[in-house]
């Protein structure tokens, strides 16, 4: 019987959401579960989220144990990296995180672009103040 934590280390090598790899020259072919786990850390919030989500993916009999924040930690700021450089490098980029921005607005969405309305009427006069969020 296995437990999660070591699941997960046997079997979440790579932070990618490539299915390969370029590691000294050679392309790598990574397994799909990487490729999924990575997402996985992406779409979900907190360690405990991502806890259930991986449920998903164990097989049977596997015991629900916690996972170690450093090692949570650490995949974050991997999936962070990973995340920034394809934005810097990846045309496509720009257009998958105004898809996030739509589909998950909770986690995702341009605060800055949020406008506030706000209308106050004295008589008949009719003040209108835009505010927006940075500020």
């Amino acid at each position: 019987m296995c437990k999660l934590s070591e699941w997960l280390d046997t079997n979440f090598k790579h932070v990618t959401i490539n299915d390969t790899i370029v590691s000294n020259g050679s392309v790598i072919t990574v397994p799909k579960i990487n490729v999924a786990l990575t997402i996985g850390l992406i779409s979900t919030s907190t360690k405990e989220e991502f806890k259930d989500l991986c449920f998903n993916y164990l097989p049977v009999g596997t015991v629900i144990d916690e996972i170690d924040d450093d090692w949570y930690r650490r995949k974050v700021l991997l999936v962070r990296n990973v995340l920034t450089e394809k934005l810097l490098t990846d045309k496509r980029a720009k257009h998958y995180l105004d898809i996030l921005e739509r589909r998950d607005k909770e986690h995702w969405q341009d605060t800055s672009k949020a406008k506030e309305l706000k209308v106050e009427s004295k008589s008949q006069d009719i003040n209108i103040t835009i505010k927006n969020w940075e500020e």
